[in-house]
């Protein structure tokens, strides 16, 4: 599984560390204000309260762990290094972190000159990252299902982002209509298409390479993608040209079977992995892909006439399967695998290094530079705060703890990935100081 990739590409270890490094900051925000608003975000999909809270989630911790890992995917799956990385990646950055909290402060209070402000340098963050990424990709190679299923959710990325500054519009501009109708695939695109086939095309090389897996079966990596965006396809031609019942629901069906499918062939192979020893990264898949498995069945039921609650302001059954796949299935794997690929990039480096210098020394392994307890620590709250999240849709008087619950999660990861990177630094200065002394240990991956 790792014969085509290319590390040699790889971007310097200070790019992706970059935004990685704000994710928990996003995410303790949005713990900070579930504590703060309370039960107000469980009252209804279309809360202010609530919007805020989702898009803390959407862009501040996906979107910034997203477009910091395709910095870092770009060149060794795809083969597609950006061109004046460094410069890029900090004025997006510059853009996209003021345009976020600005953004979800204006939904949250209902200020609409911070959504028209905060959504102006979001698009202008995404365009500049995409006139970097978008050359770079038709450059590349672009070949095996990691690449492919890459391409179909930058595709999903496009049209969630197009539609989501649709709806933007009708919050920030008192004369534009707000399209409601829209949110549903606003969300589809985003969630479905963005996060859950960018989560696969991850899964496709870090399950094998970290759990020591056999591959996922090919006529899984070949039909994920195509099967789903075909399915969201389908279900926005809906939207504008009413389509047959029996069609639309085949499609859902479809897509639905695809990511149980996957869901359950992922905790088949870990289950079947051949390194045996106990790791405390595999919980965070079994949380995350529980939450996605049960998010599914929720929306096939919803959408086969099952939901249950009523009313404008949405159904508790849409809120619920609505966190179980963006907190418990999409942050709960960003908090894993940051925490395991930060790892992993530190050991690359240094291993470079020391192999650059002609040293005999061993770089620490990701075990040490997280260790196990560190990891079950985050895990533990983690698993609180998702538990308690989902418990304060039915019981909203849950919502402050849960609240608390994600600060502690989030602010724990930032403890692991600061212990990872400060690690790694004084390994840097002793490797520059020519003081490395040769490790006894074998390193581990």
């Amino acid at each position: 599984m790792n014969a085509g990739l290319s590390y040699a590409a790889s971007p310097p270890l200070a790019l992706p560390l970059r935004w990685f490094l704000s994710v928990p900051v996003f995410g303790a925000l949005a713990g900070g204000w579930l504590l703060w608003a309370g039960p107000a975000v469980m009252a209804g999909r279309w809360q202010p309260q609530a919007l805020a809270y989702v898009h803390l989630l959407a862009l501040g911790v996906l979107l910034s762990a997203m477009l910091g890992a395709l910095i870092q995917l770009l060149p060794v799956l795809v083969g597609a290094p950006l061109r004046r990385a460094a410069p890029i990646a900090a004025g997006v950055q510059a853009l996209l972190l003021p345009g976020i909290v600005l953004f979800a402060g204006g939904l949250g209070t209902g200020t609409a000159p911070l959504v028209r402000f905060g959504s102006a340098l979001l698009l202008c963050a995404l365009l500049v990252y995409a006139a970097a990424a978008l050359p770079a990709w038709w450059r590349s190679p672009r070949s095996g299902e990691s690449a492919r299923t890459i391409g179909w959710a930058g595709l999903s990325f496009l049209i969630a982002a197009a539609l989501g500054f649709m709806l933007a519009a009708g919050h920030g501009w008192a004369g534009v209509p707000l399209l409601r109708r829209l949110t549903d695939l606003h969300a589809g695109w985003a969630l479905i298409g963005w996060v859950g086939l960018l989560v696969a095309a991850v899964a496709w090389q870090v399950v094998p390479m970290f759990s020591i897996t056999a591959p996922y079966p090919r006529w899984l990596r070949t039909g994920l993608a195509p099967v789903n965006v075909a399915a969201l396809g389908l279900a926005s031609l809906d939207a504008g040209w009413p389509l047959p019942d029996w069609l639309c629901h085949a499609a859902a069906l479809a897509a639905g079977a695809a990511l149980l499918g996957f869901a359950a062939c992922t905790l088949w192979l870990q289950h079947r992995r051949r390194r045996r020893l106990p790791d405390p990264w595999l919980g965070y898949w079994k949380l995350a892909l529980g939450c996605a498995a049960l998010a599914v069945c929720l929306w096939l039921a919803g959408r086969f006439g099952l939901r249950t609650g009523s009313g404008g302001s949405g159904s508790s059954t849409e809120m619920l399967s609505g966190l179980l796949w963006l907190l418990g299935f999409g942050t709960t794997l960003v908090a894993g695998m940051l925490q395991r690929i930060v790892a992993f990039l530190v050991w690359l480096d240094l291993s470079n290094r020391l192999r650059a210098v002609r040293s005999a020394a061993l770089a620490p392994n990701v075990r040490e530079l997280i260790p196990a307890a560190a990891l079950q620590r985050q895990f533990a709250a983690q698993f609180l705060s998702v538990g308690l999240t989902l418990a304060a849709c039915t019981l909203p008087a849950l919502a402050r703890p849960a609240g608390a619950a994600g600060v502690l999660a989030w602010g724990l990861l930032a403890l692991n990935l600061v212990r990872a990177i400060r690690t790694g630094r004084g390994w840097r200065q002793r490797i520059g100081d020519g003081s490395a002394a040769v490790a006894e240990q074998s390193v581990t991956i």
